[in-house]
């Protein structure tokens, strides 16, 4: 297996897994299949409502950032809300993450035969194919996800990226979780640097932070105002994903949501059916130890400062588990967690690289990995081509 993985190449990598990811997000994306559910609802609602009244509280208790549904409004409108370009940009955020995040792993791991399995993970696995073909704005989710990431990881960027990103609030639930990062970050910078400036936090910006803190503010105070506060309040939304909270009543509860949380971010997304959720259950204890010693190990080590891609899955955890608690985002939501997913391939194929000293247990772990993929992708493009039925 290591000298497969030295002979394999970088670019062949890249074609094949590009290759994948757009045929299965393609397939599902032209079979056009029928509006359903919350498809539906959501289509009544930028049917019905104006531009204005998008920015207030949503009918059918759903959720979804404004100013995204409002593009999507202004752009479906004129050809009379046809299914494929309702769910154009939805497809067009998938592509433009998978390539965002195939820079991110190309950056984290060294290592050829992770690199290889990570964008087979994101690009094969069930919830990215339907999700790039779905009026939900998941797709916009993990785009952002990996925006701040691709951020937070340093390396060339352009100077004005960085005052790009708390426009990444009108588009993202997302980008929540990382604002809160990048604010952490922000004001440890400020300390060590004297509250001057921005220098510490960016070496490539010296602007007065106050403008960073102004814009900030600015974005944040309308996406309160015009869609968190009817979202984060709504009670049918709420009682909606009541299950899907960590259950504070009791310590059995509690830890019996929380391992559930746990176990689905580590074998969701591979597959559909529950016997890919059960096959790979043998993942979970990769994705607790990279979770614990790249993760939460390593942020203790850096002081917390907020620059690595495992730190970076810790923090985001740390955050998803307080607003959990206080019952205002689920830690099971599946979908909802779906902009964590590549994180958690990255704990889990970290922490299988450590087995490379004991070569046998390494490989048989790696051919364990490839052929569960090869069959749950199989399954999938079984799944996405009977829409064309």
């Amino acid at each position: 297996m290591v000298r497969f993985s030295q002979r394999l190449s970088l670019r062949w990598i890249d074609i094949g897994s590009w290759t994948l990811f757009l045929a299965l997000a393609l397939l599902h994306y032209f079979s056009a299949r029928p509006l359903w559910m919350d498809e539906l609802f959501l289509l009544d609602n930028i049917q019905r409502f104006s531009y204005s009244g998008l920015l207030g509280l949503l009918d059918h208790s759903q959720a979804f950032p404004r100013v995204y549904l409002m593009l999507i409004k202004a752009v479906s409108q004129p050809f009379g809300y046809p299914v494929p370009v309702l769910r154009l940009f939805p497809l067009v955020a998938m592509i433009l993450a998978f390539w965002v995040w195939q820079k991110i792993f190309r950056q984290v791991f060294i290592d050829k035969t992770s690199y290889a399995l990570a964008l087979t993970m994101m690009g094969g696995s069930y919830f990215f194919g339907y999700y790039a073909a779905e009026f939900k704005p998941y797709s916009m989710d993990v785009l952002v996800a990996g925006i701040f990431t691709f951020y937070l990881l340093g390396g060339k960027q352009p100077r004005y990226f960085f005052w790009l990103l708390p426009f990444c609030l009108l588009f993202s639930y997302a980008a929540i979780f990382f604002m809160g990062i990048l604010i952490l970050n922000f004001l440890a910078e400020i300390i060590r640097g004297g509250g001057q400036s921005l220098k510490g936090l960016s070496p490539k910006l010296d602007q007065p932070a106050v403008i960073f803190f102004l814009l900030t503010g600015l974005v944040v105070v309308f996406v309160y105002l015009t869609d968190l506060r009817y979202s984060t309040t709504h009670q049918p939304l709420i009682e909606y994903w009541e299950s899907y909270f960590i259950c504070t009543h009791s310590f059995g509860c509690f830890m019996e949501s929380f391992w559930e949380g746990l176990r689905r971010l580590a074998t969701t997304w591979y597959g559909k059916e529950k016997v890919f959720i059960q096959w790979s259950s043998f993942l979970i204890p990769f994705f607790l130890y990279g979770l614990v010693r790249f993760g939460l190990v390593a942020m203790v080590r850096e002081k917390f400062k907020v620059q690595t891609a495992g730190v970076i899955g810790a923090f985001l955890l740390c955050e998803l588990f307080i607003l959990s608690i206080i019952k205002k985002y689920p830690f099971t939501g599946e979908r909802l967690t779906l902009f964590l997913s590549p994180l958690v391939f990255y704990f889990i194929l970290k922490s299988i690289e450590g087995l490379k000293p004991w070569k046998p247990v390494y490989d048989f772990f790696v051919i364990n990995i490839v052929i569960f993929l090869l069959i749950a992708i199989g399954r999938n493009f079984y799944l996405f081509s009977q829409y064309y039925h």
